[in-house]
C-alpha cells in the first residue's frame, strides 16, 4: 500500500513523527459503547465522541446496528429532537491529501442525509467540508452525491436507494478529487490545491446545525468509518470495499485467503490458509441449522476426503462461506463434481439467491435447457448446453472479469457472454450445494460428491484453468500468486 525507505535513522525518527500526528481512524463498532474506539493508531486520541441532541456527549453510542463486517455496526437513530453524530477529535488538520469513506445503509432511501460535515450553518466557506448524499437523486440535493471541500463542489449520480448496504468514499489529492460507489469510480473534478485546514472537528451522521425537521441527519446502520491520511487510489479503494477496513490496514493482503481441504473437519469446514477461524465454512442442513455435523465422507478427487450432500425433501445441505458478499470486478468458481445417479438434476454449485441475488448451478442433461448457468440478478444469464450426464467427476467452473463471462466444462471454454458489468456486491454470503430457498421438492439441491471448490479473486485464464482442473487446487495455488484471495475446499 506505501513504500517506505529509510535512508538514516534521522529519517526514521522523522517518519514516525509525521505518522503520530497522521489523521488515520477506523471506526469498526466492535466492543465500542461510550465512544467510537479508534482502531489504526490505538492512541485514545482520535476515538470518536457520540453526541445525540447536538450539545450532550455522555449517551452511550448505540452499535446493535446489522454490521457489514464483524458482529457490530452503528446505529443512528435520529429524530426531529434527536440527532446522532459522531464527532472525531483532532480532524482539523486533513493535509493534502486524504481519503473518507463508510459503508452505510440508510433507513432513508430518499432526502439529503449528510456523511461528513463541518458545516455550522449561513453560506459555505472553504475551510468546511460537506459530504452528503441523497440515494434516490430526486430531492433538492440534485445528485446522489455531493463533496464539498476547498470551496469547491464535486458531484455524482448514481443512485443507490435499494435499502442495501454501500460503500460511498472521497479522495483528495492537493485538488483532485474523485467519488466513489462501492468501489467504482462515479465522479471526479477539481478543488483547487493545497492542504485542507477546517473550522470545527469532522463529524460523521450529521454536522453541527442540529435538524428538527428530519432534514440531513443520516438514519440507519454505518460501519468501518474511515479518515485516512493519503488519497487511496482506484484499486485501494476496490481492495477496501472486498476486505474491509481491518483486513485491508492490518493483514497481510499477499496471503488473504481459504483453504477448505475436508480432511479432519466434522462441523465445520476449517480455513487451513490464515489460520484465524474467520472463514471456517459453515455448514447448513435443513436452511437455519448451523449445529449439524459436515459430511466429508465423500468419494475424494483428491486427497482423502470430500463434502457429501444428502440433501433430501426435508434435508438442504449447504456450505456458508463467512464474509463472501464482496466478491469484486473479477472473480473465479470451480468446484469437482460426481453424482452416483448420474447427474440427471438441476443442481446448485454456488448460490445466494432469495427469490433474487446470484447463481451459478447445473443440470448436467440439460433438460431444464441448459448443462450450467451464471446468473446475475437484473442481468442477462450465460448458459452452456454441453452436457455432462455420467457417473464420473467433472470439473466445472466460471470466471467473471467486469460483466464478462467465461463458463468451462473440464477445463475447455462452453461458453462466454455477458452479465452486465462492475463489482458484483451480494446481499448474502455464498452458499455451495443450495441457496437460502428452503426446498421440499429437491429442485436445486446438490446431491454427491464435491471437492476442490475454489472461490479466486481473480478470472483465471483459460491456460490457467485447464491447469487448475489438471493438477488440482492445491498444487496450483502453492504458493498462492501474490495479491490473491483464495478460498479452496
Amino acid at each position: 500500500m506505501r513504500s517506505i525507505i529509510l535512508w538514516s535513522m534521522m529519517m526514521v525518527v522523522a517518519l514516525c513523527t509525521v505518522s503520530t500526528s497522521a489523521v488515520q481512524v477506523l471506526y469498526t463498532s466492535e466492543g465500542d459503547s461510550t465512544n467510537a474506539t479508534d482502531t489504526l493508531t490505538g492512541d485514545g486520541l482520535q476515538n470518536g465522541i457520540f453526541v445525540s441532541d447536538g450539545v450532550n456527549t455522555n449517551i452511550n453510542i448505540d452499535v446493535n446496528g446489522v454490521p457489514m463486517f464483524g458482529t457490530n455496526a452503528f446505529l443512528f437513530q435520529s429524530t426531529a429532537s434527536r440527532n446522532d453524530v459522531i464527532e472525531i477529535p483532532n480532524t482539523k488538520a486533513l493535509g493534502a491529501e486524504f481519503t473518507l469513506a463508510a459503508w452505510i445503509d440508510t433507513a432513508r432511501p430518499g432526502g439529503v442525509q449528510r456523511f461528513f460535515g463541518t458545516y455550522t450553518g449561513g453560506s459555505l466557506v472553504a475551510n468546511n467540508i460537506l459530504f452528503d448524499f441523497d440515494p434516490d437523486n430526486i430531492g433538492v440535493l440534485g445528485h446522489s452525491m455531493r463533496f464539498f471541500v476547498n470551496g469547491s463542489l464535486t458531484t455524482a449520480d448514481a443512485t443507490f436507494n435499494d435499502n442495501l448496504y454501500h460503500h460511498i468514499a472521497a479522495t483528495y489529492s492537493n485538488g483532485v478529487v474523485n467519488l466513489y460507489l462501492d468501489g467504482l469510480s462515479v465522479g471526479s473534478g477539481n478543488a483547487g490545491s493545497g492542504p485542507i485546514n477546517l473550522l470545527k472537528n469532522l463529524r460523521v451522521g450529521n454536522d453541527y446545525v442540529f435538524a428538527t425537521t428530519g432534514d440531513t441527519q443520516f438514519k440507519g446502520d454505518m460501519d468501518d468509518v474511515l479518515v485516512w491520511d493519503e488519497a487511496l487510489s482506484a484499486s485501494e479503494i476496490q481492495q477496501l470495499v472486498r476486505f474491509g477496513g481491518t483486513i485491508f490496514f492490518n493483514g497481510d493482503l499477499t496471503k488473504l485467503g481459504v483453504l477448505y481441504t475436508a480432511e479432519g473437519d466434522t462441523t465445520y469446514a476449517t480455513d487451513g490458509l490464515t489460520g484465524d477461524g474467520l472463514q471456517n465454512g459453515i455448514f447448513v442442513s435443513d436452511g437455519v441449522n448451523t449445529t449439524i455435523d459436515i459430511d466429508v465422507n465423500g468419494t475424494p478427487r483428491f486427497g482423502s476426503k470430500a463434502f457429501l450432500f444428502k440433501s433430501s425433501a426435508s434435508r438442504n445441505d449447504a456450505i456458508e462461506i463467512p464474509n463472501s458478499k464482496k466478491l469484486g470486478k473479477q472473480f473465479t468458481l470451480a468446484a469437482w463434481y460426481i453424482d452416483p445417479l448420474n447427474g440427471k438434476r438441476h443442481q446448485r454449485l454456488f448460490s445466494n439467491y432469495n427469490g433474487n441475488g446470484f447463481l451459478f448451478d447445473f443440470d448436467p442433461d440439460k433438460s431444464i435447457g441448459f448443462s450450467m448457468r451464471f446468473f446475475r440478478s437484473g442481468a442477462s444469464s450465460v448458459n452452456a448446453t454441453a452436457t455432462f450426464a455420467d457417473s464420473n467427476y467433472h470439473h466445472l467452473a466460471a470466471t467473471y472479469d467486469d460483466g464478462a463471462v467465461i463458463l468451462y466444462l473440464d477445463g475447455v471454454a462452453v461458453a462466454n457472454g455477458s452479465v452486465g458489468s462492475g463489482a458484483v456486491l451480494l446481499a448474502r454470503d455464498l452458499r455451495v450445494g443450495e441457496d437460502y430457498v428452503f426446498s421440499t421438492t429437491g429442485d436445486a439441491q446438490l446431491r454427491g460428491s464435491v471437492d476442490d471448490v475454489v472461490l479466486l479473486y481473480e478470472a483465471l485464464s483459460p491456460a490457467d484453468m485447464m491447469k487448475l482442473k489438471t493438477i488440482g487446487a492445491q498444487k496450483f495455488f502453492n504458493p498462492p500468486s501474490q495479491g490473491t484471495m483464495i478460498i479452496i475446499w
